[in-house]
């Protein structure tokens, strides 16, 4: 559960018959105004993201504008073999094109995919971490989607500090929990700070 500036916790709930995960009401349901809302949420947020850089342009151009040892690229891509889900498409040649890339690329490297056996084969050079998460899209209740956390650097120092994923929704939405499946044989690793 989050809680907002106020004490204000953000739970689980219907809206309109529906159940919902997230924020869906008024500044008034939430005991604010129109003055707390861009000083609570929305400066809390550009502080947070100051120095992020979001693009919206092919991800070779954006990796290669901002390679650098200092740089944390964070990819979601399509997730393979649900391409059609997406427009304008990603083609098996993308998946490629996206791993070559992120080989290449100087700094820290998280992607997340889905966990099937070509993308473990594709990232065999970087350490591969599997999630499970509520599958939000299933017509099946309970069904679960199996992710991987993928890295270029050896997150067990992350994982012995705390195992469970930060995430917004309540525990039967994620189960958080990250074990490391795969070590590669000759890491493209850079060191971690305050690791070995």
């Amino acid at each position: 559960k989050s809680t907002l500036p106020g004490g204000k916790k953000i739970e689980k709930g219907k809206l309109r018959g529906i159940l919902s995960n997230g924020m869906l009401c008024s500044l008034k349901e939430l005991g604010l105004d129109e003055r707390d809302f861009p000083y609570g949420v929305i400066t809390a947020a550009a502080l947070r993201l100051e120095r992020v850089v979001i693009t919206n342009r092919d991800f070779e151009d954006s990796i290669k504008a901002h390679n650098s040892e200092n740089t944390l690229h964070y990819c979601d891509p399509p997730y393979f073999e649900a391409e059609k889900m997406y427009s304008p498409g990603f083609s098996l040649e993308d998946h490629y094109r996206l791993h070559n890339v992120l080989r290449e690329c100087k700094g820290y490297r998280v992607i997340s995919y889905n966990d099937c056996p070509f993308i473990r084969e594709l990232y065999g050079d970087f350490y591969l971490m599997h999630f499970e998460r509520q599958n939000c899209m299933s017509q099946t209740e309970g069904a679960v989607y199996e992710e991987l956390l993928i890295t270029n650097y050896d997150p067990r120092p992350m994982l012995a500090q705390n195992t469970e994923q930060f995430n917004m929704f309540e525990p039967d939405m994620e189960s958080g929990r990250l074990i490391l499946v795969h070590e590669p044989h000759d890491p493209i690793c850079v060191a971690m700070s305050g690791s070995k």
